[in-house]
């Protein structure tokens, strides 16, 4: 087996390593087609804290066979100190993993007729593959769904933000910081990639993507004060404004009017709201 290495991996001895034991494991299994890898290293921005996003790709029909091992596989790649699978990131074909020399190794397992689908688009080299079929699933593009993603934008945002509000009447400020914190995650930065045409990332690499928008982001931010909590949600509602109208109209999306009258005159009021 010859394993196509992404170019500088041998300044990082702890990732390579790694990255090397898994192709082995990988390779060992018949049903394994190919391996990819994605993320930093594949991006070309590698550092000494990069974890690997491993792509395993698996014949056609083989996922029922191979997903049920995949601690066995983890654990046949090194000491494994942790590992679970990615729900709460909505992803449960993710094995999320730990090795005892503090390597964080994703593994992604997807048959190679929903390689492309799961890849998300990402950039990924292939380490190998035992035909080409397996650069073949990871060159096809991912089709992004605009209206899909506004839409579930607008049909959660008014609820999270009364939600948010009440959490600061009521004093319970830690949960508000909480809810003030998925707002920004979940929402806005997913329209602030959809309007830059970028794939949604969270809050990874925001510092690179936040541009004229860098001070309306950080007055997103509160310390652990009712006054301080109300002025950072009134930012964050101001900034999906400024977000999401515009691509609500360029995709022909109709604003939850009712939902956002009944509690903008809520944060009118702020603190004096009473019901």
């Amino acid at each position: 087996m010859e394993v196509a290495l992404p170019i500088g991996m041998e300044q990082f001895a702890r990732q390579q390593q790694r990255l090397l034991k898994a192709c082995e494991v990988g390779w060992n299994e018949p049903d394994v087609v190919g391996m990819g890898l994605a993320g930093s290293f594949a991006d070309g921005k590698p550092d000494a804290y990069s974890d690997l996003d491993v792509r395993m790709v698996l014949a056609n029909g083989a996922f029922d066979r191979i997903f049920p091992r995949r601690l066995e596989l983890a654990r046949n790649c090194g000491p494994l100190l942790a590992a679970f699978t990615g729900e709460h990131v909505g992803e449960p074909n993710l094995l999320i993993t730990l090795y005892e020399d503090l390597v964080h190794v994703d593994y992604l397992f997807a048959e190679v007729s929903q390689t492309a689908e799961k890849n998300e688009g990402r950039r990924t080299l292939v380490l190998w593959q035992r035909d080409d079929e397996v650069v073949q699933a990871f060159s096809r593009t991912y089709v992004a769904d605009p209206v899909s993603e506004v839409t579930y934008a607008e049909s959660r945002i008014w609820t999270w933000v009364w939600y948010v509000q009440t959490k600061i009447l009521r004093g319970e400020l830690w949960e508000a910081v909480s809810g003030l914190n998925s707002v920004r995650d979940v929402v806005l930065f997913r329209l602030l990639a959809i309007a830059r045409a970028q794939r949604y990332r969270g809050a990874r690499y925001a510092e690179e993507s936040l541009g004229e928008h860098r001070t309306d982001f950080a007055r997103t931010l509160a310390t652990i004060d009712q006054e301080s909590l109300l002025s950072a949600l009134r930012a964050e509602v101001d900034l999906y404004l400024r977000l999401a109208d515009p691509l609500l109209a360029l995709h022909g999306v109709e604003p939850q009017r009712a939902a956002r009258d009944a509690v903008l005159s809520a944060l009118d009021a702020g603190l004096a709201w009473r019901p």
